[in-house]
């Protein structure tokens, strides 16, 4: 149900991949982004959270017209650590947020989150970081289905 799931459909890095939403509240938009530098999970780029400066940012897809059931929502994600905030989130389903915190791993690990139980026809799928200068994380392969 994710639109361009592995930040592949443009064939070039980009700071608006196409399906992606951002939104900051501490100037940190630029932040989000696709790349193929420090390798995909599969393809050749994959969603990333950076800046030289400080920063606050929610890279996010809104699904509606969901048939109401359990969900689950997964992704690969590797991050270098350090940031006061940084995970996987689904939200505005109809019940309480749920959150995954994205490893801090060289290499690309599943993260998973099974039950999202969809009451309202909708869901908000995103990764957010609270992050110091020069903190990254990774994200690709990202899935959200009816189970």
């Amino acid at each position: 149900l994710i639109s361009n799931p592995s930040f592949d459909a443009e064939n070039y890095d980009t700071q608006t991949p196409s399906g992606w939403s951002e939104a900051s509240d501490l100037g940190g938009v630029n932040a989000s982004y696709s790349e193929a530098y420090g390798g995909s999970a599969s393809g050749a780029r994959h969603g990333t959270h950076w800046m030289n400066s400080a920063y606050r940012v929610y890279t996010y897809q809104v699904k509606t017209g969901l048939a109401n059931g359990l969900y689950t929502a997964r992704c690969k994600a590797r991050s270098g650590g350090g940031q006061a905030q940084c995970y996987f989130e689904v939200k505005d389903f109809g019940g309480s947020a749920r959150t995954a915190n994205l490893p801090v791993a060289g290499s690309y690990q599943t993260v998973e989150m099974r039950d999202i139980n969809v009451t309202n026809g909708q869901a908000t799928i995103g990764f957010y970081s609270n992050a110091n200068a020069g903190n990254w994380a990774y994200f690709d392969d990202v899935e959200f289905f009816k189970q």
